[in-house]
């Protein structure tokens, strides 16, 4: 009897631990989203010809006519596959949380949104008259920009303690920058100078890209999923081998 029950707990602690192996490859796919874009806007910018990443936003190297629309299009969609992985992942982390299930469900949403935004909403190149396509952009960015926003605002609400304090403060700042980057449109569509416009909109996009890797870590943390934790030789090991003994 005492077999059978031993290796039913076996079984039961196996299948538990894969579930969080799972869970925690799914959280990272969160920080690999944030590390791709970082990679994909800095490769983007260097390889397009007099691009300024002081003065000209982040879409404008992906923009319809540009030499870097394939490349940009490709890496950013592969960015919110992985925001969309990351979002499953905070759903089965979420451990009864209705908030955290929301911010999930949010995240998966801007995935999908990014993922056709970056295909069929493209900016027109600076300067260009007035198109549908500019017109489209601006509504896919506003969209997804609400959308991280609050989910930012939610995750702020489902964790405590210094977690909490940076997630606000994450959202006044990407809110205010993202706010002031929007200011240029006028001007870019015009093919007027901007100066600091790029500075200013990766002030907003880049916190928001580090509070994606910094919430990754805190549900890892949170479930005790992080990096470092012994395959077996936790203090839940520990617990069950004691079960296991006492039986």
């Amino acid at each position: 009897m005492n077999t059978v029950a031993t290796s039913s707990m076996s079984r039961s602690e196996l299948g538990f631990r894969k579930g969080r192996a799972s869970t925690r490859t799914l959280l990272i796919f969160g920080v690999a989203a944030g590390l791709l874009y970082v990679a994909a806007d800095v490769l983007a910018g260097l390889l397009l010809d007099g691009y300024s990443f002081r003065d000209q936003h982040i879409s404008e190297t992906g923009a319809l006519g540009t030499s870097t629309r394939t490349f940009v299009t490709v890496l950013m969609a592969i960015h919110g596959l992985l925001v969309g992985a990351f979002g499953t992942g905070v759903r089965r982390a979420s451990g009864g949380s209705r908030t955290l299930r929301w911010v999930g469900n949010l995240l998966i949403s801007v995935a999908v949104v990014t993922v056709l935004g970056v295909i069929f909403a493209p900016m027109s190149m600076r300067g260009s008259a007035p198109s549908l396509n500019g017109t489209m952009h601006v509504v896919y960015i506003s969209i997804s920009s609400l959308m991280i926003l609050v989910s930012i605002g939610l995750s702020a609400i489902a964790l405590k303690g210094g977690f909490r304090v940076y997630a606000w403060t994450s959202l006044i700042v990407m809110f205010a920058f993202g706010a002031w980057a929007g200011t240029f449109a006028g001007d870019i569509e015009a093919g007027n100078p901007t100066p600091w416009a790029g500075a200013i909109e990766r002030a907003s996009v880049y916190t928001y890209l580090v509070w994606l890797i910094v919430f990754a870590f805190s549900l890892m943390k949170r479930e005790k999923l992080t990096p470092g934790e012994a395959r077996l030789g936790g203090r839940e090991g520990a617990d069950v081998t004691s079960s296991t003994a006492e039986s």
